[in-house]
């Protein structure tokens, strides 16, 4: 009787993928920052970014080296006699500069050591020169919306504390050791920060939190801003139907223009755009 014939075994069987085992260590990564080759310099943050949450308390020794190749440079051997000591140097003797990709990702990467440091203003100075890829506001990552949500409300901290120091006609606001506090830090660019701020009402406007924007518009006295708010939530209410939230979020506005804004002045301009809004119902 005739037999059914065997599979013939494979002399060449594909060979199996070996799971990739996770980074135990950042020390091998963070040696290569001080290569004079910025193609191993950006590889080696490349690979940090996608183990710096875990093993950020290893990077957090690299700062000083991270934070000057974000301005330019790598950190060489500090010379007496050189003021220019943020500058790698290659077998040639040249200086070493590296392309904005690489100056974004050694920032982002410092930026989210001084995150897990709980060291948010910090943090936020670097991340406003990571650039969008890295410090995304308006659709953050899963992973990211912890970072990305701390680092705005610091923003906001930022952005409404000068704002309220351009409407009373000072640098800053508080008492003199405030000031001097504030002297000490290093300052924070203001057009970025407003860009962080504003990016962040197009998500309240995405997520139909118009009363958070009106708070945020209230505590850094932004006229036009309070009055780009309103227009967009009667707008959001004629296409929704919805004019019963569009009343509440007034009723809030009303409330709260008499707690969050401190000038006596823009706190009636606010009270009108309201009421006018109001009217329109």
């Amino acid at each position: 009787m005739a037999t059914a014939l065997a599979m013939p075994i494979s002399t060449n069987p594909t060979p199996q993928k070996r799971p990739r085992l996770p980074i135990a260590t950042a020390s091998g990564l963070l040696a290569l920052l001080s290569e004079p080759d910025p193609t191993l310099v950006q590889h080696a943050l490349t690979k940090l970014l996608s183990v710096v949450d875990t093993l950020w308390h290893e990077v957090a020794e690299a700062l000083p080296d991270l934070e000057a190749i974000a301005e330019g440079g790598a950190l060489g051997e500090e010379d007496e006699d050189n003021d220019d000591t943020n500058m790698a140097v290659d077998n040639s003797g040249t200086a070493v500069v590296f392309d904005t990709l690489t100056r974004q990702k050694a920032a982002a990467l410092a930026s989210r050591v001084f995150f897990h440091l709980e060291e948010p203003r910090q943090a936020l100075r670097l991340a406003l020169e990571s650039g969008n890829e890295y410090f995304n506001v308006l659709s953050p990552k899963v992973e990211d919306e912890a970072y990305v949500e701390r680092l705005v409300n610091a923003a906001i901290g930022e952005y409404v504390k000068k704002r309220r120091g351009e409407f009373d006609g000072a640098a800053t606001s508080g008492g003199g050791g405030a000031v001097k506090e504030e002297e000490e830090e290093e300052e924070l660019d203001m057009d970025k920060l407003q860009s962080v701020v504003h990016l962040m009402f197009e998500r309240c406007y995405q997520d139909g939190q118009y009363g958070h924007a009106l708070g945020v518009a209230f505590e850094s006295m932004e006229k036009d801003k309070v009055a780009e708010i309103l227009d967009r939530l009667l707008t959001s209410s004629s296409t929704s139907g919805s004019e019963e939230e569009v009343v509440a979020t007034l009723k809030y506005a009303l409330q709260s223009a008499q707690t969050l804004i401190t000038s006596k002045n823009f706190r009636v301009e606010a009270l009108t755009l309201v009421a006018s809004t109001l009217e329109q119902l």
